[in-house]
């Protein structure tokens, strides 16, 4: 079947819409909450960047800031690459030493699998943050 090409776009629903409602100290109380949540390191990393997104909304909001103006924009920027900085690296070099097929590289994984083989524990925090649970 044919998609119809002329109708609109399905409207995404924005998370944040209910932020413009709230007092300064509903907002202030939520941002409080997410601040506890993300420190008590009992999130997975998808949910964290979640609650960080709607705390930068709610202390925009707090101070009567446009959330989408570009400093608001920017700050949310650098904490986000600040926050993905380490995984990002990690993930690159991974895919780098597993998409070469250079001696170094084979070696390099064969050490790094017999070691993670022999580190149970390990594997145990490494499995919990790739499905985003609470370690």
């Amino acid at each position: 079947m044919a998609k119809d090409k002329s109708a609109p776009p399905a409207e995404v629903e924005d998370p944040n819409a209910d932020v413009a409602d709230l007092s300064y100290e509903a907002a202030r109380d939520e941002l409080t909450s997410i601040v506890a949540t993300l420190e008590s390191g009992q999130v997975g990393l998808e949910e964290s960047m979640t609650l960080w997104a709607r705390g930068e909304v709610l202390a925009a909001h707090r101070l009567g800031l446009d959330i989408g103006a570009g400093e608001a924009l920017a700050r949310y920027d650098r904490a986000h690459r600040r926050s993905t900085f380490a995984l990002f690296h990690a993930t690159n070099g991974i895919a780098s030493l597993y998409s070469s097929d250079s001696p170094p590289a084979r070696f390099l994984r064969q050490a790094g699998l017999k070691i993670a083989s022999r580190l149970p524990p390990f594997q145990d925090i490494i499995v919990s943050r790739l499905l985003a649970g609470p370690l």
